[in-house]
């Protein structure tokens, strides 16, 4: 081993005399011994008092990078100052200070070396690695609307159209939110004339004509990007919507139909179309739509949706909507509400003659409210009516009651008739309430058909609701045969096994549906999440984990899954910092 304090002496003495090539070449010695930032800095000084710039810049870059790989900074940093004052535009050296200073949260200084060692690529043609370090400017710094430009220009220089298009809208978009409507549109149309299909662009102008309220000029940006994008599903509700406050309510349903005809399970454009029918007062083609959205709103917990959408339907369906919404306040907790509405469909049970339900509401009422003497003498009254076998029923109800309970019946008739379902036990299905005799009317209607997919889906609820998961599983499996109704079904039967512990039987049937449900259906994450659980819960811990990451990844805040995750996941301790050796300066 070569002795190193003898070595920098000698090379001292030669320095001193003026002997710095001989100086050199004593400290050369030094430089295979091993990486030391100190030997290549002081012969990078001696090359600089010799005048021979280009080997001084190559000693002092080889020492700012040991500084840097041994965790000196600070030091790679003064070294990289040093090197500038030598070669002020060397980009190479302008961009590793650059970086050094975003690591230690310099960004000012940061951002002025990257820009520096970009217009100097720029000036030299060396466009790609000019938009390299813009792109990193805008890493640290993403609303400099300067850079922004500049990253934008070299993107179009360089024939990337669309990100450059891109670029120029979202620069517009930022202007737009400022309230800078001229400067918004001035980057939209550059866009534009770059892109002319760009969807980000036509919606943006689109968003323009609607602040300035010209609503048939942003429907004709926002027509256009339909026409390009006709599989996007957020474009085209949205040009429903603006159709809408339009006035063009036929152009609205047109498109809600298309959109509804591509997936029938989208409640979101079922529910806008649902609410159109309303307001021209088609209450059956409303239902029709509106009824998944009020099954998704109960499924949720969504009390306030559901009931608002129920309360449509109080003339068309008078007594199952009341039922439903009864249960949905049970199910809320809600004791006030539910008492209103229990005395409401008591009263309604009364006009039909039906006394025996009646009489059981006005009792759950009475529960609520032990000191309602109305509710009390309502009962007593119909507790007499009941006990007196002798009277035929049609000698206890008016002939008023009687003629409006006829009407009340064949109303309902013809409503199941005309859409084919048992109306009133698809309002009772999954709830908690005794089947109500009406119910029980329509009911036998199609009983015995395994085509009555509604009927079957409806006894499912009410088996699973008892327990009786296996009688619940079979009947779901025969409403599945419906296809607006198989996914729905499909998960029910997987939630009958999970409530059976029969978990790999409930994890094949949440797999064959996630198999039939695209990624981007709302609800997609929730079966994931249930697939999960089925998982855990069957001990095949690395499985469920593997579910729960991949969902997080896709939506971070998704229900608990965070905390699932950490439950699961053995935590692991990061690596401590790497030891640091002193060094001294030899000069």
């Amino acid at each position: 081993m070569k002795d190193k304090a003898a070595i920098i002496e000698a090379a001292r003495k030669f320095a001193a005399k003026g002997q710095i090539d001989k100086a050199i070449a004593e400290m050369e010695k030094l430089l295979s011994e091993g990486k030391d930032g100190n030997i290549y800095n002081t012969v990078g000084d001696l090359y600089l008092k010799k005048g021979a710039q280009k080997e001084a810049v190559e000693a002092f870059t080889k020492a700012a990078e040991i500084y840097r790989e041994d965790g000196f900074s600070p030091k790679a940093m003064a070294l990289y100052k040093k090197i500038l004052n030598i070669l002020p535009a060397d980009a190479d050296t302008l961009t590793a200070l650059a970086v050094l200073n975003a690591e230690k949260g310099l960004t000012a200084n940061a951002v002025e070396n990257f820009i520096r060692a970009a217009e100097i690529h720029n000036r030299n043609g060396d466009t790609e690695k000019a938009l390299d370090l813009y792109e990193k400017v805008l890493h640290i710094s993403p609303f400099d609307v300067n850079i922004r430009l500049k990253t934008t220009e070299l993107y179009l220089k360089m024939g990337l159209k669309e990100r450059a298009a891109n670029g120029y809208t979202s620069i517009a978009s930022d202007f737009m939110g400022k309230g800078d409507a001229n400067k918004a549109h001035e980057y939209y149309y550059k866009a534009i004339e770059i892109d002319p299909q760009n969807i980000s662009t036509l919606i943006g102008f689109s968003k323009l004509a609607e602040k300035a309220n010209n609503t048939d000029k942003a429907l004709e940006y926002l027509a256009q990007a339909v026409s390009f994008a006709p599989d996007n599903k957020s474009l085209s509700l949205s040009y429903a919507n603006l159709a809408v406050k339009a006035g063009r309510k036929e152009d609205a349903k047109n498109t809600l139909l298309k959109l509804i005809e591509k997936d029938p399970s989208d409640t979101q454009s079922k529910k806008l179309l649902g609410i159109l029918y309303l307001e021209e007062g088609g209450l059956e083609k409303a239902w029709k739509e509106l009824l998944p959205c009020i099954e998704e709103s109960v499924r949720e917990q969504d009390w306030a949706e559901a009931v608002g959408l129920l309360s449509n339907f109080k003339k068309l369906y008078p007594i199952p909507v009341r039922e439903r919404v009864i249960n949905i306040f049970r199910s809320k907790g809600d004791k006030q509400a539910l008492l209103d509405w229990l005395k409401e469909l008591a009263g309604l049970y009364e006009e039909t003659g039906s006394n025996h339900e009646a009489f059981q509401l006005y009792r759950e009422a009475s529960e609520l409210d032990p000191h309602d003497t109305v509710i009390k003498n309502k009962m007593g009254a119909l507790e007499n009516i009941l006990s007196s076998k002798a009277r035929p029923k049609s000698e206890a109800v008016s002939a008023y009651e009687a003629d409006t309970a006829a009407k009340e019946l064949e109303a309902l008739k013809t409503a199941v008739a005309r859409t084919g379902k048992a109306v009133t036990e698809s309002f009772s299905a999954g709830l908690t309430a005794p089947a109500p005799k009406t119910g029980d009317i329509f009911s036998g209607l199609d009983k015995g058909s395994e085509e009555d997919y509604e009927s079957h889906y409806v006894s499912g609820v009410d088996y699973r609701r008892r327990g009786l998961f296996d009688d619940a599983v079979r009947e779901f499996q025969i409403a599945a045969g419906d296809p607006e109704k198989t996914l729905l079904s499909l998960r029910m039967i997987a939630l009958c096994y999970m409530e059976k512990k029969a978990y790999p039987l409930a994890i094949a049937e949440f797999g064959k549906l996630l198999e039939k449900m695209p990624a981007r259906d709302e609800r997609y994450l929730d079966i994931k999440y249930e697939l999960a659980d089925a998982y855990s819960n069957n001990n095949d811990h690395a499985k469920a984990l593997e579910l729960y990451s991949e969902i997080q990844a896709m939506n971070p805040g998704f229900r608990d899954v965070a905390q699932k995750i950490n439950a699961l996941r053995a935590q692991t301790q990061r690596a401590g910092d790497k030891p640091k050796r002193d060094r001294v300066s030899y000069i």
